[in-house]
């Protein structure tokens, strides 16, 4: 019995040892690694920093083994919105309207639920809770599942349009749709406050220190105090604001230029000009990471100045961008699925899924989630063999 206890005891050092040898996604955070890890909402955390600081098994010098461990076929209607992954479920929403819940290991649907319309955005889950919008008036188009089973909790109508990728922080779901920008009770569904912006919200949301970020149809970044969703601070640009990310009390985004600005005050601190602008942002030990829908590029650059430190030719990119233990992970429209080297961006690996690629990947437990916009179309899970 001694015997067996050693061992038990050694493995399970051994396994936490491995699970916290990680690269950290901010070079002055240290966070408790768990044994395994979620990539639960849109740009795994609610400041959309798109980096997994907990990979521990995909890493430069692995990530060139991958290859596909499943596929599950949606047939002719695709996948807009990147998925996410918690508790050894993969969820994704589709445009056959439904929010699916797959085994992340198997690719066997365990369930799926039915909303009344097209789900174009990211779900999110939180305290054992998958939140999802589609896009329908007049009627319910937002809903709280039991993230085991699919049964509805509750359900609310919040707006007109395709309801923007929920963010989930300490028990709150904040959540937009046409112009209106909800802070919800994550547990009731019950509105804590309701901000409405007549120029309509433009991007996703990231709420980070306090604050709710958010790209409008004015073109500007606005700040609303989490609380109470009153205005802080707005900071105009001449194009139209896109998603910001959050880190170390810096708010990033894009419109014209790639801007870096105070997230207390909204006060400049240096701006960037990538051509045609990025979409697309995920941030990690510093550096900036950057895509668009109307560039042949990715780029990294200094988070603290704005310098561009490489870019690599990927070709349009529409969806989201995940690093993890350092790689870098992006897929092009054309159908390659890209990894690279996040601290120069060496190529490391690529897979042709053959298939439009308007989702973005998400990296967790040494596993690559990412769907497709194509006929048939499908979400593709990417393993090492043997793990």
């Amino acid at each position: 019995m001694k015997i067996k206890i050693v061992f038990c005891l050694s493995f399970v050092l051994l396994i936490a040892t491995f699970a916290t040898a990680q690269v950290p996604c901010t070079p002055n955070t240290i966070r408790s690694a768990p044994l395994f890890v979620n990539w639960p909402q849109y740009g795994f955390d609610a400041a959309h920093t798109g980096c997994n600081p907990y990979e521990s098994i995909l890493s430069p010098n692995t990530v060139g083994k991958l290859v596909p461990k499943w596929m599950y076929d949606l047939g002719s209607l695709g996948i807009n919105s990147s998925p996410v992954v918690a508790n050894g479920i993969v969820y994704f929403g589709s445009f056959d309207s439904n929010l699916y819940a797959v085994n992340a290991a198997t690719g066997v649907l365990l369930w799926k639920y039915l909303t009344p319309s097209i789900i174009w955005h990211s779900p999110a889950v939180a305290n054992g809770i998958v939140y999802v919008g589609s896009s329908v008036t007049d009627i319910p188009n937002f809903f709280a599942l039991n993230a085991r089973t699919g049964e509805l909790l509750w359900s609310r109508q919040i707006g007109d349009v395709p309801a923007i990728s929920p963010i989930v922080l300490n028990g709150v779901v904040y959540v937009a749709s046409s112009g209106n920008i909800f802070a919800l009770d994550g547990a009731t569904g019950t509105v804590l406050w309701k901000q409405f912006q007549n120029v309509g919200v433009f991007s996703e949301l990231a709420v980070a220190n306090g604050t709710v970020y958010f790209g409008a149809g004015d073109g500007s970044l606005h700040a609303l105090d989490a609380s109470t969703g009153t205005l802080k601070w707005s900071y105009p640009t001449a194009g139209g604001a896109r998603v910001a990310v959050v880190a170390n009390g810096v708010v990033y985004f894009a419109s014209d230029y790639l801007y870096a600005v105070k997230g207390d005050t909204g006060e400049l601190l240096w701006k960037q000009t990538i051509a045609d602008y990025a979409s697309h942002l995920a941030i990690a030990k510093g550096v900036l990471y950057a895509g668009g829908e109307n560039n042949n590029n990715v780029y990294a650059v200094k988070a603290a100045t704005g310098e561009i430190l490489w870019k690599y030719p990927t070709g349009v990119t529409r969806g989201s961008i995940a690093v993890a233990n350092g790689v870098m992970y992006v897929g092009a429209n054309y159908g390659y699925l890209y990894a690279l080297n996040a601290a120069n961006g060496n190529f490391l690996w690529s897979y042709d899924t053959g298939e439009l690629l308007f989702s973005g990947p998400a990296v967790a437990n040494g596993m690559v989630y990412l769907g497709s916009d194509q006929n048939p179309s499908h979400v593709f899970a990417f393993h090492l063999p043997g793990h």
